[in-house]
């Protein structure tokens, strides 16, 4: 299912695509730290900092959010739904820093799936990159069959 942006906002698709390219990937969360260390997006190209969303809104009335971040690093700012890492990349552009949001949050992360099809075969992949699960369905003859550990396309 898309993701419906806003300005400033990086779609989970687009996120993807910079992780599996290898490409530098800083992802400020500012999640729980319970949350944070239960799940968190990764890659060998992802450099992960944790600043709790409360120390941001404690730092924009000092007018010291800055402190907080690398001044000369960009971010990618994520939440559990889009929200607070909206405010969180606001404060940052408004300090001057380059922070980009996740639009859905880990939510939207979660949701994302691709499909791949295996080269000359009816054979689709599908990818989700939030936890590297994969699943397959195998077309022939007007029927598909369906392989899913977490049943997501039994639809």
């Amino acid at each position: 299912m898309p993701t419906e942006t806003q300005a400033g906002d990086i779609d989970p698709a687009e996120l993807a695509t910079l992780v599996e390219s290898g490409e530098r990937v800083r992802i400020l969360d500012v999640r729980n730290r319970d949350e944070v260390d239960a799940w968190r997006i990764e890659g060998s190209s992802v450099d992960s900092t944790h600043v709790p969303y409360m120390d941001f809104v404690s730092a924009q009335v000092t007018g010291d959010v800055t402190s907080l971040v690398d001044p000369d690093a960009s971010y990618i700012v994520v939440c559990p739904h889009g929200e607070a890492s909206a405010e969180v990349a606001g404060m940052l552009n408004e300090a001057g820093i380059t922070a980009r949001n996740l639009a859905g949050g880990m939510r939207g992360w979660a949701r994302l799936y691709s499909r791949r099809r295996i080269p000359d075969t009816d054979v689709f992949q599908y990818y989700r990159p939030a936890s590297g699960c994969l699943a397959y369905a195998v077309v022939s003859a007007g029927q598909a069959l369906v392989i899913d550990p977490l049943r997501t396309f039994a639809d």
